[in-house]
């Protein structure tokens, strides 16, 4: 595009040339002058949007629509197309069900692209657990990122399992499955052994059976069985349910060993997921339970007025605010006593933790400020305002940002950690309630007691990205470990919202007793399993064999008849033989006897005497017995 001067400059700039020309001594001539005109080009540009989209898979698998993620191109001004590169654990593509690969071209037309879209997923390669990186898109010397992020679910797996050998009529070894899987399930290809065609858990012992003449073999496969489970305080009826997530059923209901009038409310693991407390408002106490057996393991006091509960990365404490009496204190988990107590600000209601421990942030609606309180000092640093009766905190996932509920004055505080200062309020318009953030910090969800409704906001943005109908009065809100599922608790449902993250819509519900706030997921991974086979093989029964027992022998020494030589017991090698003294003391035992006795008890001979036998060849048939004179 050129450059017009305006007109009354380059008539002044004519005359300047002119005057100049004519005041030169010398002869006139003719005056030549050139006018330069400066053509400029617009800068070329590249404009990325927002990422939205969650992916998640299981390991070994790429993520697949609408696991994935997305955003868009927009450029001017470009001399070559754009290059979209992945990066690693990570593939593009132009369409969301097409093909993905490392790289993907985006065609500029005359310098231009308009809001193409490019989708990411996650690779078969990528490693278990959460994914992150940047897609990096370059024309020419113009370049941007787009930052992608994702979780991949490991697979359950079983530990191997030894192959069994036995006889007809024999018991065979117990089978206790371990592995990373909660549950298994098995099956039988061969039950003529005496073994069920299928089942779950364990294999208890049982008599193996052979009628045949030949060894028979049966290929037991054991499969990790898909398991997801939460729990969920139930307030109005002293109670914890374990939630199948899969089935969004009720499995079982905890009440033995619930203390009366308990009122549970926030539930907390412990970092291995083993244990979960529960914390009792209405017995003042905390419950431990089992997650294994689900059964109340203990109890034990926990102040007059428990409300907040959170614990240490390494498990070793837990931390208990008490809005009664203003105090936080410190438990220890190995053997439930108190390590500190300090007073804290007023109603202190709400807490959250440092990744490393170091810190806690406390809210206190009372006195409307978040602490600063370093758990190794026990003093409290800093304070800020936050709002009006501040009534949830949470961490981000990288630690740096804190989001404090701020239920009379219907916003959102997000505060910088490092600066100690609130950045930016968001407005919800009404009371806000509790808290929960997506995996990747970028979505935000804020419970709306008064409204029944979830407001979801997007962190990057800092805007309202949607509102979601749930259930009357939610409360507590938990997201699971990909971030593609947000469960929400009713108080005053008999139900629990599960919203879909994608699309911000409810897409199903888990009824269970109406009054609970709070949930904790124990484990929600989908994925299947990799199966694991072994053998069992069972020998038909024994030939007959004639057993030859000495009724006799001389251990003297002279290398003649030293040993009780029983011929025949190797057709028998379960067998088991015992002898005894006429006192009843057994004075030799072996298992397979393939040393024979020497005619020792303790490493000392035996005196001249009769001694009594019982040889149990382990057939399934009466053992035999008698008697053998020790001689010298």
């Amino acid at each position: 595009m050129k450059k017009h001067l305006h007109l009354p400059f380059i008539i002044a700039l004519l005359l300047l040339v002119m005057i100049k020309a004519w005041a030169t001594p010398g002869p006139r001539g003719n005056v030549s002058f050139n006018i330069l005109f400066k053509s400029t080009t617009a800068a070329p540009q590249l404009i990325v949007g927002e990422v939205t989209g969650a992916i998640s898979a299981c390991a070994g698998t790429a993520s697949a629509s609408p696991a994935v993620q997305q955003f868009t191109v927009s450029a001017s001004g470009l001399s070559a197309d754009v290059q979209a590169t992945a990066p690693a654990g990570f593939e593009v593509s132009l369409t969301a069900d097409g093909t993905f690969n490392t790289s993907v071209v985006l065609t500029q037309t005359s310098g231009l692209i308009s809001s193409q879209v490019v989708y990411v997923r996650s690779s078969a390669q990528a490693a278990a657990g959460n994914i992150s990186g940047d897609v990096a898109l370059t024309s020419g010397e113009v370049t941007q990122t787009a930052r992608v992020s994702g979780h991949i679910n490991p697979l359950p797996l079983v530990n191997p399992i030894p192959d069994q050998t036995v006889q007809n009529g024999q018991l065979t070894t117990g089978v206790i499955f371990t592995g990373t899987a909660r549950s298994f399930s098995w099956t039988n290809d061969n039950p003529s052994i005496g073994l069920a065609t299928s089942g779950n858990q364990g294999i208890t012992p049982f008599t193996a059976v052979n009628t045949g003449a030949t060894p028979i073999t049966a290929h037991i496969t054991v499969t990790p069985a898909t398991a997801s489970y939460a729990y969920a305080a139930n307030s109005s009826s002293n109670s914890v349910s374990l939630i199948n997530t899969i089935t969004n059923s009720v499995e079982q209901v905890i009440t033995e060993g619930m203390p009366p009038n308990s009122s549970p409310q926030r539930l907390v693991f412990s970092p291995d997921k083993s244990l979960l407390y529960v914390n009792n408002e209405g017995s003042h106490t905390i419950a431990v339970i089992n997650t294994v057996t689900n059964k109340v393991i203990t109890t034990f006091p926990a102040g007059f007025d428990p409300v907040g509960m959170v614990i240490s990365p390494d498990g070793s404490k837990l931390y208990i605010t008490d809005a009664s009496i203003n105090q936080l204190t410190t438990i220890s988990t190995a053997n439930y006593a108190v390590i500190k107590t300090v007073t804290t600000g007023e109603t202190p209601y709400d807490l959250t933790i440092s990744a490393d421990g170091k810190k806690l942030y406390i809210i206190n609606a009372g006195s409307n400020i978040v602490q600063f309180y370093d758990t190794a000092t026990s003093y409290f640093e800093y304070a800020i305002i936050t709002g009006t009766t501040p009534n949830s905190i949470i961490i981000s996932p990288d630690n740096k940002t804190l989001y404090v509920a701020n239920y009379n004055s219907h916003d959102v505080a997000v505060i910088d950690i490092a600066a100690r200062r609130i950045l930016y309020k968001i407005d919800v318009g009404t009371a806000a309630n509790c808290l929960a953030i997506s995996p990747d910090g970028a979505r935000l969800y804020v419970s709306l007691i008064n409204d029944k409704k979830v407001t979801v906001i997007n962190t990057l943005t800092r805007s309202i990205a949607a509102t979601v109908d749930v259930g009357q009065n939610p409360a507590g809100i938990t997201t699971n470990s990909d971030g593609s599922k947000v469960y929400v608790v009713n108080s005053l449902s008999p139900y629990i919202s599960v919203i879909n993250a994608a699309t911000n819509t409810v897409a199903q519900q888990i009824p269970v007793q109406p009054g609970g706030r709070f949930m904790a997921i124990l484990s929600d991974n989908e994925c299947p399993g990799l199966p694991v086979q072994f053998a069992i093989t069972v020998n038909p029964p024994a030939v007959p064999v004639d057993i030859s027992i000495p009724n006799s022998f001389s251990p003297n020494g002279d290398g003649s008849n030293d040993l009780w030589a029983i011929t025949g017991l190797n057709a028998y090698p379960q067998n088991t033989v015992e002898v005894f003294n006429r006192y009843g003391q057994r004075i030799f035992r072996s298992a397979g006897y393939s040393t024979s006795w020497d005619g020792t008890f303790n490493g000392q001979p035996v005196p001249p005497a009769t001694y009594y036998y019982i040889v149990n060849l382990k057939n399934g048939k009466k053992a035999l017995s008698g008697s053998v004179t020790v001689v010298k």
